[in-house]
């Protein structure tokens, strides 16, 4: 008995295990699995036409900021101009006028920056789902079904209606009796299953007449936002390109009101020096007269005149774009000032 006792344990050991099974699914399986809905056409033509309407009303207040802050800009360097002809440049040609030199002729210009073209504004317009029209057109259909079905029934009976007055009850029978043997029922009953045959037709071919509108008009209004949208980006293409024009036109205003400022400043430190040379030396006819460092005074004097105003009197906007002649001019006041800076250093 002990023996035995001992060889059941080794046979349990020697039992091999059961494999478990696999809880991965098959390939085969997972491609039939059904993949998410595509969005309906209406849906996606709506989607487009809201992101329509987002690119312009981005645009168009990425637009208003640049406008309001390059009309703030005119202001301010509008004010620096003044600032400069009150408070230096005035008295700069009037003192080198009272040592011998003849007044610039150099006139300015009024200071606007205006697009080339105007961009005709673009409004994104809105889709209609189209079921009411399909809802009419369904209406109307089943009505002309309804004339024609009970037209194909009196041919087929030989009836004549007499459209003066309503129907009796023994016409509409034999009307309605007529679609019930269409569908062969014979029975006492024919009258309101040939009604029942009449209405189902009808409304079976008022809801496919109300699904095709509803469907072309969804594939209509996807095809419009589609080409709205393509409008769009071009719209705010061109409206980019603008917003890039008017941020340089933005930052050579800056620069230009910096420039007034160094201009003032230097040509007010000018005209101290031209006031001494008047007091001490007096008028003189010929320039030689004068002693060369008051020589070279004026000169420099009279050289930062010229430039700043040939500067002032250069539109800075040409064709709707920042003028290549307002930036050359700005570079080569700026130039002017570091070469007389560095010749009073």
């Amino acid at each position: 008995m002990e023996e035995r006792d001992q060889e059941i344990p080794e046979r349990v050991e020697k039992v091999p295990e059961q494999p478990q099974e696999s809880k991965e699914i098959p390939k085969t399986l997972s491609n039939d699995l059904p993949s998410e809905p595509k969005p309906k056409k209406q849906i996606i033509a709506k989607q487009l036409v809201s992101e329509a309407k987002e690119m312009v009303e981005s645009t168009e207040a990425q637009m208003q900021e640049c406008r309001l802050l390059l009309e703030n800009d005119l202001k301010a360097y509008n004010e620096a101009k003044a600032e400069l002809r009150a408070n230096a440049l005035e008295q700069s040609e009037a003192l080198l006028e009272e040592l011998g030199y003849d007044p610039s002729k150099e006139e300015e210009d009024t200071i606007l920056f205006e697009p080339a073209e105007e961009i005709p504004p673009v409004e994104p317009k809105d889709i209609s789902s189209g079921k009411f029209t399909a809802f009419i057109m369904a209406v109307l259909v089943g009505m002309g079904a309804l004339v024609g079905l009970v037209y194909l029934a009196t041919e087929k009976l030989q009836m004549t209606l007499d459209l003066s007055k309503t129907p009796d009850r023994s016409t509409l029978e034999k009307l309605f009796g007529w679609f019930a043997q269409t569908v062969g029922y014979t029975g006492v009953s024919s009258y309101y299953v040939g009604i029942a045959v009449v209405t189902a037709a009808i409304l079976l071919l008022m809801v496919l007449v109300y699904w095709i509108r509803v469907a072309l008009k969804a594939n209509k209004n996807l095809h419009f936002a589609q080409k709205q949208l393509e409008d769009v980006k071009e719209y705010v293409a061109r409206k980019t390109n603008c917003k890039e024009e008017m941020e340089r036109v933005d930052a050579h205003i800056k620069d230009a009101i910096a420039t007034l400022k160094d201009y003032e400043i230097l040509l007010a430190e000018q005209n101290g020096k031209l006031r001494r040379i008047l007091h001490f030396e007096g008028f003189h006819d010929d320039q030689r007269e004068y002693a060369p460092r008051s020589q070279e005074t004026m000169q420099v004097t009279q050289s930062l005149v010229e430039t700043i105003k040939r500067f002032i009197a250069t539109p800075m906007s040409e064709e709707g774009k920042l003028s290549g002649k307002s930036t050359l001019f700005l570079h080569s006041a700026k130039e002017k000032i570091r070469k007389v800076l560095e010749t009073l250093a």
